[in-house]
Protein backbone atom coordinates (compact mmCIF):
# COMPACT_ATOMS: atom_id res chain seq x y z
CA UNK A 1 0.00 0.00 0.00
CA UNK A 2 1.21 3.25 -0.99
CA UNK A 3 1.66 6.60 1.60
CA UNK A 4 -2.02 8.25 1.17
CA UNK A 5 0.08 11.29 3.04
CA UNK A 6 2.54 11.66 0.37
CA UNK A 7 0.51 13.80 -2.31
CA UNK A 8 -1.62 15.37 0.53
CA UNK A 9 -1.35 18.97 0.41
CA UNK A 10 -2.97 21.64 2.85
CA UNK A 11 -3.84 25.08 2.46
CA UNK A 12 -2.40 27.70 4.58
CA UNK A 13 -5.45 28.14 6.70
CA UNK A 14 -5.55 24.41 7.26
CA UNK A 15 -1.99 24.60 8.18
CA UNK A 16 -2.34 27.18 10.59
CA UNK A 17 -5.22 25.32 12.65
CA UNK A 18 -3.45 21.83 12.62
CA UNK A 19 -0.27 23.24 13.60
CA UNK A 20 -1.74 25.67 16.12
CA UNK A 21 0.31 28.58 14.44
CA UNK A 22 -0.88 32.17 13.43
CA UNK A 23 -1.09 32.84 9.66
CA UNK A 24 1.06 35.75 9.64
CA UNK A 25 3.96 34.08 11.04
CA UNK A 26 3.48 31.42 8.14
CA UNK A 27 3.84 34.45 5.84
CA UNK A 28 6.95 36.03 8.09
CA UNK A 29 8.41 32.18 7.63
CA UNK A 30 7.88 32.38 3.64
CA UNK A 31 9.62 35.83 3.79
CA UNK A 32 12.33 35.08 5.26
CA UNK A 33 12.78 32.20 3.31
CA UNK A 34 12.72 29.72 6.54
CA UNK A 35 9.40 27.79 5.26
CA UNK A 36 8.12 28.58 1.75
CA UNK A 37 4.94 27.03 0.58
CA UNK A 38 5.31 23.26 -1.18
CA UNK A 39 3.68 24.65 -4.31
CA UNK A 40 1.54 27.75 -5.02
CA UNK A 41 -1.88 27.81 -7.47
CA UNK A 42 -0.51 29.87 -10.39
CA UNK A 43 -4.19 30.53 -11.07
CA UNK A 44 -5.47 32.03 -7.98
CA UNK A 45 -2.16 32.91 -5.50
CA UNK A 46 -3.35 29.79 -3.16
CA UNK A 47 -0.17 28.34 -0.83
CA UNK A 48 0.13 24.68 -0.21
CA UNK A 49 2.17 23.07 2.25
CA UNK A 50 3.37 19.28 2.16
CA UNK A 51 2.40 16.80 4.83
CA UNK A 52 6.00 16.51 5.43
CA UNK A 53 5.94 20.36 6.51
CA UNK A 54 3.40 19.92 8.99
CA UNK A 55 6.80 18.27 10.98
CA UNK A 56 9.24 20.92 9.72
CA UNK A 57 6.66 23.50 11.57
CA UNK A 58 6.88 21.20 14.73
CA UNK A 59 10.15 21.27 14.52
CA UNK A 60 10.57 24.86 13.96
CA UNK A 61 8.16 25.62 17.15
CA UNK A 62 10.37 23.11 19.26
CA UNK A 63 13.71 24.92 18.12
CA UNK A 64 12.16 28.45 19.11
CA UNK A 65 10.98 27.49 22.40
CA UNK A 66 14.15 25.75 22.88
CA UNK A 67 15.70 29.40 22.31
CA UNK A 68 17.22 29.67 18.94
CA UNK A 69 16.97 32.73 16.91
CA UNK A 70 15.00 32.01 13.44
CA UNK A 71 18.00 32.04 11.75
CA UNK A 72 19.88 29.68 13.64
CA UNK A 73 16.70 27.68 13.19
CA UNK A 74 16.96 27.87 9.62
CA UNK A 75 20.96 26.73 9.72
CA UNK A 76 19.66 23.52 11.60
CA UNK A 77 17.56 22.74 9.06
CA UNK A 78 19.47 23.01 6.00
CA UNK A 79 22.60 20.40 7.66
CA UNK A 80 21.96 17.16 7.35
CA UNK A 81 25.14 16.76 9.99
CA UNK A 82 24.16 15.25 13.57
CA UNK A 83 27.64 16.42 14.41
CA UNK A 84 26.81 20.13 13.74
CA UNK A 85 23.12 19.92 15.42
CA UNK A 86 25.15 18.40 18.13
CA UNK A 87 27.08 21.21 18.74
CA UNK A 88 24.30 24.03 18.00
CA UNK A 89 22.67 22.24 21.17
CA UNK A 90 25.92 22.07 23.10
CA UNK A 91 26.43 25.72 22.56
CA UNK A 92 22.73 26.48 23.52
CA UNK A 93 22.95 24.41 26.97
CA UNK A 94 26.24 26.65 27.16
CA UNK A 95 24.49 30.11 26.45
CA UNK A 96 21.33 28.67 28.94
CA UNK A 97 23.88 27.94 31.72
CA UNK A 98 25.49 31.40 31.98
CA UNK A 99 21.77 32.62 32.20
CA UNK A 100 20.99 30.58 34.97
CA UNK A 101 23.96 32.31 36.66
CA UNK A 102 23.03 35.21 35.95
CA UNK A 103 19.77 35.45 37.21
CA UNK A 104 20.90 33.23 40.22
CA UNK A 105 22.87 36.17 40.95
CA UNK A 106 20.52 38.76 40.37
CA UNK A 107 17.79 36.67 42.68
CA UNK A 108 20.85 36.68 45.77
CA UNK A 109 21.25 40.36 45.07
CA UNK A 110 17.11 41.05 45.02
CA UNK A 111 17.00 39.31 48.00
CA UNK A 112 19.75 41.17 50.01
CA UNK A 113 16.97 44.17 49.33
CA UNK A 114 14.34 42.38 50.25
CA UNK A 115 15.81 40.76 53.84
CA UNK A 116 16.71 44.34 54.29
CA UNK A 117 12.97 45.46 54.18
CA UNK A 118 11.65 43.00 56.64
CA UNK A 119 12.23 44.77 59.88
CA UNK A 120 9.78 45.55 62.28
CA UNK A 121 8.86 49.24 63.33
CA UNK A 122 9.78 48.67 66.54
CA UNK A 123 12.92 47.35 65.87
CA UNK A 124 14.37 50.87 64.58
CA UNK A 125 14.14 52.15 68.20
CA UNK A 126 14.95 49.18 71.02
CA UNK A 127 17.40 47.14 68.54
CA UNK A 128 20.26 48.16 66.88
CA UNK A 129 21.19 44.24 66.66
CA UNK A 130 24.77 45.16 67.59
CA UNK A 131 26.98 42.11 67.48
CA UNK A 132 30.22 40.14 66.52
CA UNK A 133 30.43 38.97 62.74
CA UNK A 134 32.93 37.37 60.47
CA UNK A 135 33.11 39.58 57.30
CA UNK A 136 33.84 37.44 54.10
CA UNK A 137 36.45 38.12 51.57
CA UNK A 138 34.89 40.27 48.72
CA UNK A 139 35.53 41.00 44.79
CA UNK A 140 34.43 44.74 44.87
CA UNK A 141 34.33 47.14 41.91
CA UNK A 142 35.71 50.60 43.87
CA UNK A 143 35.88 54.89 43.23
CA UNK A 144 38.30 56.65 45.75
CA UNK A 145 36.94 59.91 45.93
CA UNK A 146 38.18 62.85 48.27
CA UNK A 147 34.80 64.66 49.09
CA UNK A 148 31.68 65.09 50.27
CA UNK A 149 29.35 62.32 51.88
CA UNK A 150 26.20 64.08 51.06
CA UNK A 151 23.11 62.44 49.68
CA UNK A 152 23.71 65.31 45.58
CA UNK A 153 27.51 64.23 45.26
CA UNK A 154 27.32 60.47 46.48
CA UNK A 155 24.95 59.66 43.65
CA UNK A 156 27.17 61.60 41.62
CA UNK A 157 30.27 59.23 42.28
CA UNK A 158 27.91 56.12 42.34
CA UNK A 159 26.73 56.58 38.50
CA UNK A 160 30.55 56.96 37.47
CA UNK A 161 31.31 53.50 38.84
CA UNK A 162 28.29 52.15 37.76
CA UNK A 163 29.29 53.18 34.02
CA UNK A 164 32.60 51.57 34.56
CA UNK A 165 30.42 48.38 36.09
CA UNK A 166 28.76 48.41 32.99
CA UNK A 167 31.84 49.59 30.41
CA UNK A 168 33.43 46.59 31.62
CA UNK A 169 30.64 43.91 31.29
CA UNK A 170 30.97 43.16 35.27
CA UNK A 171 27.80 41.95 37.10
CA UNK A 172 26.57 43.45 40.33
CA UNK A 173 26.08 40.98 43.00
CA UNK A 174 25.22 42.82 46.31
CA UNK A 175 24.72 46.16 47.91
CA UNK A 176 26.84 49.13 48.10
CA UNK A 177 29.54 49.87 50.26
CA UNK A 178 31.46 52.79 51.91
CA UNK A 179 34.37 52.95 53.18
CA UNK A 180 35.98 55.86 55.05
CA UNK A 181 39.92 55.73 55.16
CA UNK A 182 40.14 57.97 58.22
CA UNK A 183 39.29 57.66 61.73
CA UNK A 184 35.72 57.34 62.67
CA UNK A 185 35.97 59.64 65.41
CA UNK A 186 37.69 62.40 63.41
CA UNK A 187 35.38 62.06 59.53
CA UNK A 188 34.55 65.39 58.15
CA UNK A 189 31.43 63.93 55.94
CA UNK A 190 31.96 67.34 53.91
CA UNK A 191 35.07 66.43 53.04
CA UNK A 192 36.34 62.76 53.32
CA UNK A 193 38.58 60.50 52.17
CA UNK A 194 36.06 58.26 50.77
CA UNK A 195 36.04 54.95 48.89
CA UNK A 196 32.96 53.38 47.38
CA UNK A 197 32.77 49.66 46.34
CA UNK A 198 30.41 47.25 44.93
CA UNK A 199 30.46 43.80 45.02
CA UNK A 200 31.05 42.27 41.60
CA UNK A 201 31.31 38.81 39.52
CA UNK A 202 34.34 39.08 38.51
CA UNK A 203 37.91 37.48 41.18
CA UNK A 204 40.63 38.75 38.81
CA UNK A 205 41.92 42.21 39.92
CA UNK A 206 41.45 45.36 37.42
CA UNK A 207 43.87 47.83 39.05
CA UNK A 208 42.40 50.96 39.24
CA UNK A 209 38.65 49.46 38.84
CA UNK A 210 38.19 45.60 40.56
CA UNK A 211 39.85 44.86 44.03
CA UNK A 212 39.59 42.18 46.65
CA UNK A 213 38.46 43.00 50.12
CA UNK A 214 40.47 40.97 52.47
CA UNK A 215 37.89 39.16 54.81
CA UNK A 216 38.12 40.18 58.72
CA UNK A 217 36.02 40.31 61.97
CA UNK A 218 34.00 43.52 62.85
CA UNK A 219 31.34 44.73 65.21
CA UNK A 220 28.37 45.63 63.05
CA UNK A 221 25.22 47.49 63.92
CA UNK A 222 21.76 48.15 61.74
CA UNK A 223 21.35 52.41 61.72
CA UNK A 224 17.71 52.86 60.46
CA UNK A 225 16.81 56.00 59.12
CA UNK A 226 19.14 59.29 57.88
CA UNK A 227 22.84 59.50 57.46
CA UNK A 228 23.07 62.66 59.90
CA UNK A 229 22.36 61.11 62.96
CA UNK A 230 24.37 58.19 62.39
CA UNK A 231 26.88 58.82 65.07
CA UNK A 232 24.65 58.08 67.54
CA UNK A 233 24.82 54.11 66.09
CA UNK A 234 28.33 54.43 66.38
CA UNK A 235 27.90 55.50 69.85
CA UNK A 236 26.06 52.77 70.67
CA UNK A 237 28.98 50.29 69.17
CA UNK A 238 31.75 51.99 71.11
CA UNK A 239 29.39 51.07 74.39
CA UNK A 240 28.70 47.54 73.34
CA UNK A 241 32.66 46.87 72.26
CA UNK A 242 33.95 47.89 75.99
CA UNK A 243 32.10 45.37 77.17
CA UNK A 244 34.01 42.43 74.78
CA UNK A 245 37.06 41.08 74.52
CA UNK A 246 37.71 43.28 71.40
CA UNK A 247 38.84 46.86 70.36
CA UNK A 248 38.54 48.50 67.13
CA UNK A 249 40.69 48.56 64.62
CA UNK A 250 41.09 50.29 61.07
CA UNK A 251 38.60 52.35 59.36
CA UNK A 252 34.38 52.29 59.43
CA UNK A 253 32.57 51.04 56.64
CA UNK A 254 29.02 51.10 55.92
CA UNK A 255 26.95 48.93 54.37
CA UNK A 256 23.79 50.46 52.71
CA UNK A 257 21.49 47.94 52.58
CA UNK A 258 18.43 50.32 51.68
CA UNK A 259 19.20 53.52 50.50
CA UNK A 260 18.27 56.23 47.84
CA UNK A 261 18.16 53.75 45.54
CA UNK A 262 15.37 51.77 47.09
CA UNK A 263 13.21 54.20 48.42
CA UNK A 264 12.99 58.16 48.21
CA UNK A 265 11.96 58.22 51.89
CA UNK A 266 15.07 58.97 54.33
CA UNK A 267 13.36 57.59 57.09
CA UNK A 268 13.48 54.03 55.81
CA UNK A 269 16.94 53.93 54.79
CA UNK A 270 19.12 50.64 56.52
CA UNK A 271 22.83 51.04 56.98
CA UNK A 272 24.83 48.01 58.39
CA UNK A 273 27.95 50.20 60.12
CA UNK A 274 30.79 47.66 59.82
CA UNK A 275 33.97 48.48 62.41
CA UNK A 276 37.01 45.73 62.03
CA UNK A 277 38.01 44.27 65.50
CA UNK A 278 40.82 42.27 67.01
CA UNK A 279 41.41 40.61 70.13
CA UNK A 280 42.59 42.24 73.12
Amino acid sequence: MGNTYANKYYQIGEVSKICNIPIRTLHHYNDIGLLKPKKIDSSNNYRYYSHEQLLHIRIIKDFKAEGFSLKAVGELLKRDDIDFNKKMLDLKCIEIDKTISELEMLRKKLKVYVEGMEYKENETIIDNNIHIKEIMPLDVAYLRYKGSWIHEEFITVFSELYKLIEKNNLKVIGTRLVMFNENYLEIDYSDSHIEICIPINKTTEIPGLVRKLDGFEAVVATHYGKYSNIQGTYKLVRGFIKNTEYKLQGNVIHNHIIDAGTTINREKYITEVIFPVIKI
